[in-house]
């Protein structure tokens, strides 16, 4: 968010788990965003992407729509529970492709497409890559880690609207960037903790 409202002058607009009102910055600095808190879990229905289609539908040209179309942080647990949720739904080509994951949970596509179908316009997609906070699974491991002094690699993929497929190409798009995405985040994650055990015999 500080990056892109003071160094890209962008007006960030997010859609985020309602659990994270629990930490007083998040709470007073996105409230006074764009921003949408939703229930997390079996309880989202269909409020996640009702906030989606509200917050995008509204966007201009200065704005920047966050979101994570995983749905939470990586965790074996929850990676395995994605992979029979999409065999439950009749998807076994998708679960075969989240099988193949080894860092990402795999994406839900309705939210991004929901983004792309609500926004005026044209509009162009970012997706961010890190590698080097895969040991923080939810707030009480961002807590007892502070302060932070791993190093974090990121990467971003600039994607613009016109390579951005129609909506029956988008989510097979969405797999194919999340699978080079992983496979980035796993030739990082070496060197990641590699820079951590450096720095550490100092």
């Amino acid at each position: 968010m500080d990056a892109l409202y003071n160094r890209f002058r962008r007006q960030p607009r997010i859609v985020l788990k309602d659990i994270l009102q629990w930490d007083p910055a998040v709470d007073i600095m996105l409230s006074r965003l764009p921003s949408a808190f939703v229930p997390g879990g079996p309880r989202a229905g269909d409020a996640v992407i009702e906030a989606i289609d509200d917050i995008s539908r509204t966007m201009e040209v200065d704005d920047a729509f966050v979101i994570f179309p995983e749905g939470g942080n990586y965790t074996l647990k929850r990676h395995m529970r994605a992979i029979e949720k999409l065999r439950e739904i009749g998807r076994p080509d998708l679960a075969e492709r989240a099988e193949s994951l080894k860092n990402t949970l795999p994406p839900k596509p309705k939210g991004v497409m929901t983004a792309l179908a609500a926004a005026p316009g044209k509009t162009d997609v970012f997706f961010i890559g890190h590698a080097g906070l895969e040991t923080f699974e939810g707030l009480s491991d961002i807590w007892r880690g502070m302060p932070m002094d791993t190093q974090v690699f990121t990467k971003a993929w600039y994607v613009p609207a016109e390579h951005i497929p129609p909506p029956e190409g988008q989510e097979k798009w969405l797999y194919d960037m999340w699978a080079e995405i992983d496979d980035w985040i796993s030739d990082n994650m070496e060197e990641s903790a590699d820079a951590f055990d450096e720095h550490d015999d100092y």
